[in-house]
């Protein structure tokens, strides 16, 4: 195992986030920082579910 460190960057070129994984190779740490992303926008699509949620049940 080898440990990887992977960086999400803006459009700009801003570091957003990092992550280091153990892996094999890079092709399974990529795999994981995907599968990682992926959660992240579920997470961020749930807490918005909740503010919408939240602000209609207010009205």
């Amino acid at each position: 195992m080898h440990s990887y460190k992977l960086y999400g960057l803006s459009e700009e070129g801003q570091v957003l986030f990092g992550r280091e994984v153990l892996a094999a190779d890079f092709d399974e740490a990529r795999a994981q920082a995907d599968a990682a992303l992926e959660l992240a926008d579920e997470v961020e699509l749930w807490r918005e579910s909740v503010r919408v949620y939240r602000r209609r049940k207010g009205a």
